[in-house]
């Protein structure tokens, strides 16, 4: 490095710019590091494949308004301060890899997520547009909090983002956009349904579109 610095600066260039040189160099050559992904899904198979092209037929509503149009299934808050809840309607799962793609309209700040192993129970995954996600086990009445609120890059800030869960036995992994943002061991809860939910603050606007869901099971 000393010789090269020494010729550069035989021609007029700095030794400064020649170790900023050196470092971009370095910078362009590192290697792609790809996203880290759930450790194994061997031996699933596909559960339900829903691109929301029929009347929807196949969820169920808890709460909130739910229709399919053209291609996407659309969620509108029913009343203030409150939570809207689907779920897939022919079937429970225990294994299970389980994704949405969806977008939320009207409400900056409010949660929207997917939950697995759910009857009077579930694990829930949830994000904000301002790019933060939440982890909870939730109860008949209350919910637990595995992570607060965490700021990740993976999270397209008012756009279309995936949602999945990847649950084997005790353990699961969680993804935003095919990146692995997390994993946890969590205890009690077996098998259930599998659904998608959103918090509304407001009525006019504030709408869920789910672009599709998939779910592969073991």
């Amino acid at each position: 490095m000393q010789h090269l610095s020494t010729m550069l600066s035989c021609k007029g260039i700095p030794f400064v710019l020649v170790v900023l040189f050196l470092l971009i160099g370095l910078k362009t050559h590192q290697p792609h590091v790809a996203a880290a992904q759930p450790k194994s899904l061997t031996g699933f198979a596909s559960g339900f494949n829903e691109q929301f092209s029929d009347s929807g037929a196949n969820w169920g509503a808890w709460s909130g308004d739910w229709t399919v149009s053209t291609g996407y299934l659309r969620g509108v808050a029913a009343t203030k301060q409150s939570w809207s809840h689907v779920y897939f309607a022919k079937a429970n799962y225990s294994n299970l890899d389980y994704q949405v793609r969806m977008r939320r309209t009207g409400c900056g700040t409010c949660t929207n997520g997917i939950h697995v192993r759910g009857t009077t129970s579930s694990i829930r995954f949830k994000y904000i547009n301002t790019g933060e996600y939440t982890i909870e086990k939730c109860g008949p009445s209350v919910c637990t909090t595995l992570d607060p609120f965490t700021t990740h890059s993976a999270i397209l800030k008012g756009g279309y983002n995936t949602l999945r869960i990847v649950a084997i036995g005790n353990t699961y992994d969680f993804l935003i956009n095919n990146k692995l943002i997390v994993s946890h061991v969590i205890t009690g809860l077996s098998s259930g349904n599998v659904g998608v939910s959103f918090y509304s603050n407001q009525i006019t606007g504030n709408t869920l579109d789910v672009d599709w869901a998939v779910l592969n099971r073991r």
